[in-house]
């Protein structure tokens, strides 16, 4: 071998956790050599090791970036060369530079070399930064404030909102807000906002349980306004309080605004034309922000792009929130909420509305603003210590209420929840399917990571699929396993098909049509209740995996679910998939460090999706038969294309961030250190690959693309980020957006 021939291109920096930067080195090999090992020192006073790792990077095509073949996001079927692979290594912020050792073998291991590259701080460090500024979401997005202003409906349009008349059947919407001793200037505010509202068919139900209070006293004294209607009450505590401006309210719906928050003139304006486009519409909520100091001036942040109705999402945190709003049906078929509920009382209401629903709205416009000082939870969670059991007795309830055992606790952070699923007993029997390659090498790693799994050796079972070709080395591997103490029964299922692929395409790992060939395949042989879908390349790393995977399956309304996927060296490969409208996916969360809390914490929580990748996707096996499995004509998309089928019949795809899964297929080609997000990926995106255009055509979307991904998020970029565009114009693909409805109730 040339040692000329191994060539090395810093092509990442990324944060990982703490200080610990993650930096990525591209190293092209000999064709057909491989690294046998790779180390790496962090230089500076001293030499320290630092946590290294080798894994396949996707090859690049006329010098613009290719998705590989087994790329999650369902991208174009290119072909991958693993002469190429990434070498990553973990060190501190403050090293002077890392020093990548590797050895090289050739194919017959007959002769080996090592070489090193030297990558300093101030090579990688613009890099990093680059990647610090890509990886702005929209709630960090200092331009909010600016997009905030320039958004708001301009007083013409307001005038010619004013200007129409009441139509026939127009609900008459009750504003409920409960107060108590509030600063006299928010107060004011508040009302003054419900006031300019352009739709005028309202009320404000005021509940003042604030008894002798001069602030509060003057306000209300200062209006004459017979919208405004005045509830005396002794302060019973926030639910309670709610609860009596329930009773008194006389709208056809009820919406909740918080006494120090305020709305914009056109909020109601816009939930009635969601209601006049369908009277059943039961529930209402739209996006909203932060209203605050910042560096001395009061501005907008903090944005919250909202997905669709997401009852996964909802179990962890209340992401509806503001501004809620429902119909006079949910209240009449509901009971109020209980006092245990105080500080979550719309919380609650919002679970119990959801559970008696025909249709379920989301508005994706900033209609609500959240003031935030020092009493506010929006910025002191400590405010209310109370809120944080209220919201979990919450979730719970609900759980009580539609008859799913499971069990609400804290979850990441405060008024966070995780919810653990209670499994039958005995635990339903669980089949992975793994499609291999030729590579046992592979093989090997994923069969001892399988071992590590914390099920009943009884109720586990592993079926590896294979082709004719590879089948004389797979075997070997898989006896091996099995004497070795691997858990459940291990079998060998053969694919048998017309055109088999060579052994050297075999080689370089699997495609997405005899990927979803394969997987078919073994899960036609299983026996198992569930089913996990997984090739040679992926690699469990949490003990608990089978049991976060089965939870949401308990749920007749979710069909699949699967775990969030990361790198070899901790970054995230994606959290769940998301729809771009054009028949191309994106991979949520990107690149990101697994210890990230992602968009709208995201990386922390479960959440609905509407696509899903393959690896990792568990079923109950029963589903996956009748849908007729995965469809290899639609190649590296397979998987998504189930999903849609999935989606399409009422029923959920759930990622699980509990579950994370090691891939060590190539990484997408990086660019600048953005890791194939946004910029990185907007030329390729725009070139569809066959597959990509069949999919587009089976299952075409509306223009905004995915109901779970808001229209007011760049759908170029994998890390939620905000699109901005000309703030001044009107947005056509926000005013046919017609992904927000929900229809039917979340009964499970």
């Amino acid at each position: 071998m040339d040692k000329g021939d191994v060539r090395f291109e810093l092509v990442g920096a990324y944060p990982l956790r703490g200080a610990d930067i993650v930096v990525r080195v591209a190293c092209d090999l000999p064709r057909g050599c491989r690294v046998e090992t790779v180390r790496a020192w962090r230089l500076g006073r001293c030499v320290r090791r630092a946590r290294a790792v080798a894994f396949p990077r996707v090859a690049e095509a006329d010098g613009a970036s290719a998705a590989c073949v087994a790329c999650e996001d369902g991208s174009r079927d290119a072909a991958c060369d693993e002469s190429r692979v990434m070498l990553s290594a973990c060190v501190p912020a403050g090293v002077a530079a890392v020093l990548f050792s590797v050895v090289v073998a050739d194919p017959a291991g007959d002769s080996r070399l090592r070489r090193h590259c030297l990558v300093r701080r101030r090579a990688y460090a613009p890099t990093l930064q680059r990647w610090i500024v890509a990886r702005t979401n929209a709630p960090d997005d200092p331009r909010h404030d600016a997009w905030m202003r320039a958004r708001k409906a301009g007083e013409s349009e307001l005038a010619a909102q004013r200007a129409q008349a009441p139509r026939d059947g127009d609900p008459l919407v009750s504003i409920v807000t409960p107060a108590f001793r509030t600063p006299e200037r928010f107060l004011r505010a508040m009302v003054n906002s419900v006031l300019a509202q352009t739709y005028a068919k309202l009320e404000l139900v005021l509940v003042n349980a604030s008894g002798e209070c001069p602030e509060v006293d003057r306000v209300l004294a200062s209006y004459d306004d017979p919208r405004i209607r005045v509830i005396a009450v002794e302060n019973a505590g926030i639910a309670a309080n709610t609860n009596v401006g329930i009773a008194a309210a006389r709208g056809d719906y009820i919406a909740f605004v918080d006494h120090d928050d305020f709305i914009e003139p056109d909020a109601l304006w816009h939930y009635v034309e969601a209601i006049r486009a369908n009277p059943q519409i039961d529930l209402l909520f739209c996006d909203e922000d932060l209203y605050g100091d910042v560096d001395g001036q009061q501005r907008y942040y903090g944005v919250r792009f909202k997905p669709g109705w997401n009852p996964d999402l909802l179990f962890t945190h209340d992401y509806v929130c503001h501004m809620l709003a429902v119909s006079r049906r949910v209240i009449e078929l509901t009971q109020r909420s209980a006092d245990d509920v105080t500080g979550a009382q719309d919380y609650d209401l919002t679970f119990r509305a959801a559970e008696v629903a025909r249709a379920i709205c989301h508005v994706p416009r900033v209609l609500y603003h959240w003031r935030v000082h020092e009493l506010s939870t929006a910025v002191n969670r400590d405010s209310k210590p109370y809120a944080q059991e209220a919201g979990r007795l919450a979730v719970q309830h609900h759980f009580d209420r539609v008859g799913i055992a499971a069990r609400v606790e804290d979850g990441a952070f405060r008024f966070s929840y995780r919810v653990r699923y209670e499994l039958l007993d005995p635990l339903p029997r669980v089949s992975l399917v793994v499609a291999a390659s030729s590579d046992t090498r592979s093989l090997a790693r994923t069969l001892v990571s399988l071992a590590t799994l914390d099920w009943p050796a009884e109720r586990l079972e592993v079926v590896v699929a294979c082709d004719e070709v590879s089948e004389p080395s797979v075997r070997p591997c898989v006896e091996r396993a099995g004497e070795g103490g691997l858990h459940g029964a291990v079998a060998v299922v053969s694919l048998v098909s017309s055109g088999q692929a060579g052994p050297a395409a075999l080689a370089s790992g699997l495609a997405g049509a005899r990927l979803a060939a394969l997987l078919n395949k073994g899960a036609r042989a299983a026996h198992g209740d569930l089913v996990v879908l997984l090739d040679d390349r992926c690699e469990a790393i949490a003990s608990d995996m089978l049991a976060e995977l089965a939870g949401p399956l308990v749920r007749p309304s979710v069909a699949c679910v699967a775990p969030e996927l990361v790198a070899p060296d901790g970054l995230v490969r994606c959290c769940g998939l998301f729809a771009r409208g054009d028949g191309s996916f994106g991979m949520a969360e990107h690149g990101l460090s697994r210890y990230d809390d992602g968009y709208m914490t995201m990386l922390l929580h479960a959440r609905d999706c509407l696509a899903l990748p393959a690896r990792g996707l568990a079923m109950r096996r029963a589903d996956l038969i009748e849908l007729g499995g995965l469809d290899p004509d639609f190649g590296p998309a397979a998987a998504q294309e189930l999903c849609l089928r999935i989606v399409s019949s009422g029923r959920r795809c759930v990622v699980q961030p509990y579950a994370p899964l090691r891939v060590w297929t190539p990484e997408p080609a990086v660019r600048d250190g953005l890791a194939a997000s946004g910029a990185a990926r907007g030329e390729a995106a725009r070139t569809l690959s066959p597959e990509q255009e069949r999919l587009a055509r089976a299952w075409p979307l509306s223009p905004s693309g995915d109901a779970l991904f808001d229209p007011w998020l760049d759908v170029k970029s994998d890390l939620f980020k905000a699109r901005h565009g000309d703030a001044g114009a009107r947005d056509d693909a926000l005013m046919s957006y017609d992904g927000r409805l929900y229809r039917g109730p979340e009964t499970t």
